[in-house]
């Protein structure tokens, strides 16, 4: 009877275990699936994620080549407004979307292989390029605030001292010179500031400008670029001489006949308008990716650390 007890004893807790091994089993295989879904999860929400991002990178590369391209660059904007922050801000916004462009290639790859290192990496550089777009969109914003400000001296020094002047010896006044008459064909304007009577629009060539003193000739009076589009050149300029701007004036009297073909106004207040326009475009694309870009921290940190536990346990498991 006692053997028999025993042997009753021993079955149930064998049994017993047994149980209790296949709960641990089942509850370990439970645990397993929620966090495979999780990661499924996570890659899925990462994939998508980067195919947005790469074209937001792309979008910021267009956005900053295009600023740089165009007939009124921001190049030639730093040189005859005198600041340099339109300028820095474009590169660092074409080197930021080419950047973010190659990290939603690498962060691909990185989430199929669920690679920890190249996630790592991949966070990391998302985080360094959060900081760069962020200063970015900083100096934008700041150049929208700095237009507002006086100009006025910088843009007539350069007229004065520097337009037109041995453009073919000097690299920096043939860059003046183009970055000029880039802006007045652009804006449809002609000088610095005020209308057909100030000494600071169109007539700031002819009483002030070093390019009308050298010229033996003293015709034309104004630069081809002041002209209106599909414009008589030579009437616009003065070549054809009769009693109207820009051979007579200012001021002008009500007597007088108007130049139809030379722009009069001065282009102070079209180029601060043009300016504050193009830092605000640049500033919210430079602002609107780092806002994404703390996302996809998020997501790829979350994604290493499953894939960092998984491996772990498969360790702990063997």
């Amino acid at each position: 009877m006692c053997r028999r007890n025993k042997s009753k004893s021993l079955k149930k807790q064998a049994s017993t275990v047994e149980e209790n091994h296949m709960d641990d089993s089942k509850t370990r295989i439970r645990q397993s699936d929620d966090q495979d879904r999780c990661t499924i999860c996570l890659r899925n929400v990462l994939h998508c994620y980067n195919v947005f991002i790469l074209i937001l990178g792309c979008g910021a590369l267009a956005v900053g080549i295009w600023y740089l391209v165009t007939e009124y660059s921001a190049r030639e904007v730093s040189v005859v407004v005198g600041e340099e922050w339109f300028e820095v801000a474009t590169y660092l916004l074409i080197g930021a979307g080419g950047t973010i462009a190659l990290l939603a290639f690498c962060g691909c790859c990185g989430t199929m292989r669920e690679d920890k290192c190249v996630l790592g990496f991949y966070s990391g550089t998302l985080s360094f390029m959060l900081l760069f777009l962020t200063v970015s969109c900083g100096m934008a914003f700041y150049f929208r605030r700095q237009v507002t400000k006086d100009i006025v001296k910088h843009m007539t020094n350069t007229i004065e001292q520097q337009y037109g002047l041995d453009t073919r010896t000097n690299s920096n006044n043939k860059l003046v010179t183009d970055a000029w008459d880039s802006l007045q064909r652009q804006l449809q304007c002609c000088g610095i500031k005020g209308g057909e009577n100030s000494s600071f629009s169109w007539s700031v060539y002819k009483l002030r400008s070093e390019w009308y003193r050298r010229n033996p000739e003293q015709s034309p009076y104004v630069p081809r670029s002041c002209c209106k589009k599909d414009s008589n050149e030579k009437r616009c300029t003065g070549e054809i001489r009769m009693r109207a701007p820009p051979a007579l004036g200012p001021p002008i009297g009500k007597n007088d006949q108007r130049n139809d073909d030379l722009n009069t106004e001065g282009c102070l207040d079209k180029i601060r308008e043009h300016l504050i326009k193009r830092a605000i475009i640049l500033g919210l694309v430079a602002g609107s990716i780092p806002i994404l870009l703390a996302v996809g921290i998020l997501v790829s940190c979350c994604l290493c650390f499953r894939v960092r536990q998984n491996s772990e346990e498969d360790e702990i498991d063997l």
